[in-house]
């Protein structure tokens, strides 16, 4: 399992403080005149010194502007540290996240990267579980490492996770200055879901 093998070295960017990159006040008045709500999963990009080196939006609803709007955003308040490759040295870093558009709160089910189907889960773990994970990914996106990104996930949980996105998933590879794809060091969600009898 290469996976594990230097899972305590790498570490995705990270958001520094609590300082919210959206606020209330941002909603934009054609989400909250149409009642509407908008899901975009956001890609900031950190170069190895922690200097924010892009934004891009992965999956959206074709409103360019309004993935503009949350760019701008996102590059004029986030903080992040930089990341970590699996053999500790700092790596350019892609942090993950879905930004949710609305004009009043409402329910929403979390976004995921993947879906596992599994005969058993892991005792007390309720089906649907939403595994979240960090992996390094090479210059074509494809993860050589992954480890669990949150304390509280069961071990067994994140090896099935894991092992899952490693055989499955490719990720989007963040660009150099030249427009070469860079490897990385990204988060990323795996659904997981107990077959039905």
């Amino acid at each position: 399992m290469y996976w594990l093998t230097f899972a305590s070295l790498f570490s995705a960017p990270t958001p520094v403080g609590f300082y919210p990159w959206f606020s209330e006040d941002d909603v934009p008045a054609f989400v909250q005149s149409n009642n509407a709500q908008y899901s975009l999963l956001l890609r900031t990009v950190v170069d190895p010194s922690g200097t924010l080196h892009g934004c891009e939006i992965e999956t959206s609803k074709p409103d360019h502007a309004l993935d503009a709007f949350t760019c701008s955003l996102v590059l004029k308040r986030a903080r992040l540290k930089p990341a970590r490759w699996i053999d500790g040295s700092p790596a350019v870093g892609v942090h993950r996240s879905t930004v949710i558009w609305q004009a009043s709160p409402r329910p929403t089910s979390p976004s995921y990267d993947l879906m596992l189907l599994t005969d058993r889960l892991p005792q007390g773990v309720r089906s649907p579980a939403y595994v979240r994970v960090i992996f390094a990914a090479d210059e074509r996106g494809v993860p050589v490492s992954c480890d669990g990104a949150e304390k509280s996930n069961k071990p067994t949980l994140v090896e099935l996770a894991c092992a899952e996105l490693t055989r499955r998933f490719v990720a989007i590879p963040p660009k150099d200055v030249n427009g070469g794809p860079v490897r990385s060091v990204q988060n990323g969600t795996v659904k997981v879901v107990k077959r039905s009898p």
